[in-house]
């Protein structure tokens, strides 16, 4: 089974591609259009880059563990 694995290599490092990046990843993984939403307004009201980040690298780090687990 072909399992698509989500990483922030390789992505422009600009915080809003990066957010996009991720938002599509959870729209390919069946998350609800609130979710995503959430997590826009989550990552954006980070007061750092490197938390706005980390929150991303979790992001995938989930996503990753839910298609490892179907």
């Amino acid at each position: 089974m072909d399992q698509k694995r989500y990483c922030l290599v390789g992505v422009d490092g600009n915080i809003y591609c990066v957010i996009g990046y991720c938002m599509r990843a959870m729209r390919e993984c069946g998350k609800s259009h609130q979710e995503q939403i959430d997590f826009k307004n989550k990552v954006t009201s980070q007061h750092s880059y490197y938390d706005a980040l980390a929150i991303c690298i979790d992001k995938c780090e989930e996503l990753n563990n839910e298609i490892a687990t179907k």
